[in-house]
């Protein structure tokens, strides 16, 4: 992000009427204000983020079908691991019962 300058020297180059104009008439105003070099490097900043921002985005999008498969396999995985623990539980139980 550009350093914001204390003074615009566009500006005191500038007579008291064409500022007085320039006060008066918003557009000029914002036309004077919208070449300056610092707002072009803001909005440029801004446009390289926002693509940046959007490439990005379309990885991640990408990268969705893959992280759905693997977050199944750990599901199923984990009914899987539930299954045998009630299994070692019923077997455990069972050999308990046998030993008594």
């Amino acid at each position: 992000m550009p350093d914001v300058p204390d003074a615009f020297p566009e500006l005191s180059e500038l007579s008291l009427s064409q500022l007085t104009e320039m006060n008066e008439q918003e557009d000029v105003l914002l036309e004077h204000f919208a070449n300056l070099p610092q707002l072009k490097q803001v909005i440029d900043d801004k446009d390289d983020l926002v693509k940046s921002i959007e490439e990005l985005a379309k990885k991640n999008l990408l990268l969705e079908p893959n992280l759905e498969e693997k977050r199944q396999a750990v599901l199923d995985k984990y009914e899987q691991l539930t299954q045998l623990k009630t299994m070692f539980e019923k077997k455990m139980q069972r050999q308990h019962e046998l030993s008594e």
